[in-house]
């Protein structure tokens, strides 16, 4: 008896630094996925963020048979949960109520993005991803916590023996990040600098976070993406004059801990609110 990899599939999210330091996940399969994986003896390990599917060879007909003979493909479904708690809160919120659904079944000429490291699902949308959805079913050990997303995995005899490494995308939540100056530096004439040269701030005037107490505000000038361990070199300069002064030399980056809505331009946004107190 030997085990042969079938497919593995990966989340990619953008907040993490790397593809193999992404979120724990736990991987559910649908009840007819299960059956199958169960009929066939199949295994699946998960590393992470990170699911693998194997088979065993001597099985290898009992896989085939499975295979439905109208659509020539066999389907392999999972709903995704998160174990980290924060998920969305640094994940980019999706318009839709639904978790997205992904596939490598091309239900037209757009073929799936190809990377160095695998293979980018596409993302589902309409009735398809509205099957996906309904297949994938509920399950009741996740009560109050929805899944993240969907997937599905499509094998046929033609391309079952050649083992395929999946990606999906996550990206992050963009915020504008808001600078609170509080004490002295509320009545300071200053202002913020990337060191960088690739984010603009803009003064908004004072306002007040707190009973009695002033801040001079800073938005940034675009949103950006959150990042576990973000290195943004944003600096603290005295404006005017004496505009080489610098007040900070390096100011502390955002927290997915601080997030909060606010009015920019007329629109509610997402803000990451930091508030330096000197």
């Amino acid at each position: 008896m030997a085990w042969k990899i079938l497919c593995t599939v990966a989340l990619q999210h953008n907040f993490f630094p790397t593809t193999n330091s992404g979120p724990e996940l736990d991987f559910v399969p649908s009840m007819e996925t299960q059956t199958v994986m169960q009929s066939v003896g199949m295994l699946s390990r998960v590393d992470k963020n990170r699911i693998l599917l194997s088979y065993d060879d001597e099985k290898e007909e009992i896989l085939l048979s499975c295979i439905p003979m109208d659509t020539q493909q066999l389907e392999f479904i999972f709903q995704v949960y998160a174990q980290d708690l924060y998920f969305g809160l640094y994940s980019e919120s999706s318009s839709a109520e639904e978790a997205p659904c992904y596939s490598n079944i091309k239900k037209n000429r757009k073929k799936n993005t190809a990377e160095e490291d695998g293979i980018f699902l596409t993302r589902c949308a309409g009735d398809q991803a509205l099957a996906i959805r309904e297949r994938a079913g509920n399950h009741a050990r996740y009560p109050a916590q929805p899944a993240v997303l969907n997937f599905v995995i499509s094998i046929t005899k033609e391309t079952y023996k050649e083992p395929k490494e999946y990606l999906i995308h996550c990206a992050s939540r963009k915020t504008y990040w808001k600078y609170y100056l509080l004490g002295e530096l509320a009545d300071h004439e200053a202002e913020i600098i990337d060191l960088k040269g690739e984010i603009n701030f803009q003064n908004a005037g004072h306002q007040f976070p707190f009973p009695g107490r002033t801040a001079m505000v800073f938005y940034s000038t675009e949103p950006i993406p959150l990042e576990e361990r973000p290195n943004r070199q944003f600096q603290l300069r005295q404006s005017g004059n004496n505009g080489n002064k610098v007040l900070i030399k390096r100011l502390p980056n955002a927290s997915i801990e601080n997030l909060a809505r606010d009015t920019l331009k007329g629109e509610q946004v997402n803000v990451s609110e930091i508030y330096i107190n000197y």
